[in-house]
């Protein structure tokens, strides 16, 4: 006795499958990266260029940035490719423009790939430390990290089925 089987109806349903699976988790992975960098920027503090005038002149002598606020919001970005650099964006929408890029760069992601979410403003450690001085009531990385858990705990599987 010969039993043939045609596969070709499974072949094409696993391999549709994979391909929707594998684009909402690769979803999921930019829609939580995205998240968790908007919340950094978010939780970072804008600068003051009139009430800070002498660190921003200092920074800029001794850094080369420009004597204006926005920089440390801006200075978030995410990599894909392992680059970690630093980016200078000033002003009140840096932390807009900072997200768009985000958004543009986080497109470029395939499943798999490391994405790093850095700030390599060179004080930011020191906005994190002295937060008070600044006139932040919170530092940055702490509630960061809690909106981070508490999305990854409620909001992952959301992400993965919005996509």
């Amino acid at each position: 006795m010969q039993i043939s089987v045609n596969t070709s109806a499974l072949e094409k349903s696993l391999k549709d499958f994979h391909e929707e699976a594998t684009r909402k988790m690769q979803g999921m992975v930019e829609k939580f990266s995205y998240i968790v960098a908007v919340t950094a920027i978010d939780n970072t503090p804008i600068g003051d260029a009139v009430k800070w005038e002498d660190l921003y002149l200092r920074r800029q002598k001794l850094i080369g940035l420009e004597p204006i606020e926005g920089f440390a919001k801006g200075s978030w970005r995410v990599s894909t490719d392992g680059t970690l650099e630093m980016q200078a964006l000033y002003g009140d929408s840096s932390d807009d423009m900072a997200s768009s890029l985000i958004k543009s760069d986080l497109n470029d992601y395939k499943l798999g790939e490391t994405i790093m979410i850095s700030n390599f403003g060179p004080y930011i450690l020191e906005l994190e430390k002295n937060f008070d001085r600044y006139n932040k009531n919170q530092p940055i990385m702490q509630p960061t990290i809690d909106s981070v858990m508490r999305t990854y705990q409620l909001h992952l599987d959301d992400y993965y089925k919005e996509s």
